[in-house]
């Protein structure tokens, strides 16, 4: 492993997501073309909120921006609030205008055919962001790559544990799904750049696990100490 990633500590989540912006502007800034891997759920909402009021004003960042999806539940269409890309084109993609041909998407409902997951995996395989957004899962996940994901794992259609399935995105009277399509940790280190954004009580021990370096086999946050441009944005909810 190297390097524990770069932590900034801030005192609310309204100063870590302004930061991020910030760090996320500066970045876009830095490349004529900005492939950005976009978590979804609480973290990154309010980063997103204020990300799209400033690219609007800055219209020359937003000519050469495309986003990724990073997961999705498996079996949701978008058209159901609980689904990721639904999340992303509420608080991304219809904000920004940005055509189809600059999303990256998963339509879960879809890929119940196993032709279109077999054409989403291999698109979502392929694909390489310069920028990543990423959330802490309260078990330690990254996207959907639960505990036992290897390091070496590719996009593909993973079972999701029990904690996972109590995820806010899901809180409904609605069946929750068994199952997620995920970017593999193998595509999320292949990113130039990683922001791992952490907030919320119950993210205090998932926090505690990676700095211990805790097995990456059984907390797979932990495989962000073999990429070396890690910043990692805490809230002091969850110290």
């Amino acid at each position: 492993m190297n390097k524990v990633p770069l932590i900034s500590y801030f005192e609310s989540y309204e100063d870590m997501s302004r930061a991020a912006c910030q760090f996320l502007l500066d970045e876009i800034g830095l490349n004529k073309r900005n492939v950005l891997g976009a978590a979804t759920g609480y973290s990154p909402q309010l980063l997103y909120a204020m990300l799209c009021e400033d690219l609007l004003n800055r219209q020359e960042l937003l000519n050469d921006l495309f986003i990724v999806q990073l997961d999705e539940w498996l079996g949701i269409s978008d058209t159901d609030n609980r689904s990721c890309r639904h999340y992303l084109l509420k608080h991304l993609i219809f904000p920004l205008s940005l055509y189809s041909d600059r999303f990256i998407s998963i339509d879960g409902k879809s890929c119940e055919d196993g032709l279109i997951l077999t054409q989403t995996l291999s698109q979502m395989q392929g694909v390489k962001m310069n920028l990543c957004v990423l959330g802490l899962g309260a078990n330690g996940h990254l996207a959907l790559n639960e505990p036992g994901s290897e390091m070496d794992s590719i996009a593909r259609v993973v079972e999701l544990e029990d904690r996972t399935k109590e995820h806010s995105m899901l809180h409904s009277k609605f069946d929750k799904p068994s199952k997620g399509i995920t970017v593999g940790i193998e595509e999320i280190l292949r990113s130039d750049c990683i922001l791992l954004l952490v907030t919320g009580d119950d993210k205090k021990q998932a926090f505690k696990n990676l700095i211990d370096k805790k097995d990456p086999s059984k907390n797979p946050s932990s495989y962000l100490h073999f990429h070396n441009n890690v910043h990692c944005f805490v809230d002091k909810s969850s110290i």
